[in-house]
């Protein structure tokens, strides 16, 4: 009877304490839904605060716009009144110059148009436009505004670098590009003149430069910067050829040739390195994040410690390659092969490595959770 009635408080005592956790439970799941419609209403007020900035920008904006249409019909209407041919006097930081009004309003949302549209509009319509402006080259910006889909023939590098800041200053976007595109020219031409000398182009700046099918063989390229430039079927490779913390960020380098360069933490990041031969360099430490190496060679390569991570190597060949500690996180690696390679402490997670082959490979340590490994061999690894 004893343990009958210790057994009812006993159940007694647990209906209770399960009533309370329900009470507990339900009042949780209200104060997490008045929350939640609390954070959605937030969001939405938010939201509609976002589309009422941006509503009121785009109204802003249509305006100017309206405006600016306004404005260039006016200036055509001017300019038809005038004639292309009529003579345009201006004073540039007070020396004369001329053109015509077809040329001046060659681009109708330049400031040369703009302070020509208010000149014509003022109360001497005749006078001469008054420009605020650096005069010791004008000539070259008004040979421009004849032959806008020319380059000015300039005398030096200085002159090419002055045309581009006032093409800037008077909202020539147009010449802008055309002087970077000579500077491109100037800098490759300079490049050349170097690599026949030489040979330190340490510290560097070639970044964006077309340097393809050059012969770069035993530079020395120390820290140089070469991002963006196109490298396809250079040849960068030769013990002696010093590419030591370079940076090739997004540069383009098809079928470039860096074997048996020296290549510590040198920086790939984004760049287009498919057929490119890396055998036999030194790249430890490197990086070649998001690069695309598909069909690259990096056979005997040493790349402890070096970095792949989210890059395109399907097909690539990693045989004999030293390896340690390399990341391969996120790549793809579909039918690439890495026959005896050493790759131990290296990282394959979340790698696509389907029919990849790693035969012979070592791979103490290796991280491949959460590889796609289907059809992959490690037959002797």
């Amino acid at each position: 009877a004893e343990y009958l009635e210790r057994l009812r408080q006993r159940e007694a005592e647990l209906v209770k304490t399960l009533e309370k956790v329900e009470r507990e439970h339900e009042a949780r799941v209200a104060q997490l839904h008045e929350q939640g419609l609390a954070s959605v209403a937030e969001r939405e007020r938010s939201f509609e605060t976002a589309c009422a900035d941006e509503r009121a920008r785009l109204q802003k904006l249509a305006v100017k716009e309206q405006e600016l249409q306004q404005r260039v019909a006016e200036m055509q209407r001017l300019v038809a009144a005038d004639g292309p041919d009529a003579f345009v006097k201006l004073l540039v930081g007070g020396q004369p110059f001329e053109t015509t009004t077809g040329c001046i309003t060659q681009f109708p949302h330049s400031v040369l148009a703009t302070l020509w549209h208010n000149c014509r509009q003022s109360e001497d319509p005749e006078g001469p436009v008054r420009v605020n402006g650096d005069p010791s080259l004008f000539h070259l910006i008004l040979e421009y505004l004849r032959c806008p889909d020319k380059l000015p023939i300039v005398a030096d590098a200085w002159q090419l670098q002055w045309l581009e800041r006032q093409g800037e200053y008077y909202c020539f976007n147009e010449l802008g590009q055309l002087c970077r595109d000579a500077n491109k020219r100037l800098d490759t031409f300079k490049v050349m003149q170097m690599l026949n000398g030489q040979k330190n182009l340490s510290g560097m700046n070639m970044e964006r430069l077309e340097l393809c099918d050059i012969d770069f063989r035993g530079a020395t390229m120390y820290r140089s910067r070469l991002d963006e430039a196109n490298l396809s079927h250079a040849l960068l490779s030769g013990e002696n050829t010093n590419l030591v913390h370079a940076s090739f960020c997004s540069c383009r380098a098809v079928q470039a040739n860096f074997g048996e360069a020296c290549l510590q933490v040198a920086n790939f990041g984004g760049a287009v390195l498919t057929n490119a031969v890396f055998q036999r360099a030194d790249a430890h430490k490197a990086s070649f994040i998001a690069a695309d190496a598909e069909k690259g060679t990096f056979d005997y390569s040493t790349l402890v410690d070096a970095k792949f991570g989210d890059a395109k190597l399907s097909g690539a060949s990693f045989v004999q390659v030293v390896g340690e500690k390399a990341d391969f996180s996120d790549s793809t690696l579909i039918d690439t092969k890495f026959g005896g390679a050493k790759l131990a402490g290296a990282s394959f997670p979340r790698a696509v490595a389907e029919l990849a082959d790693f035969s012979n490979a070592q791979l103490t340590n290796a991280k491949l959770g959460g590889a796609k490994l289907s059809g992959a061999s490690f037959i002797g690894a």
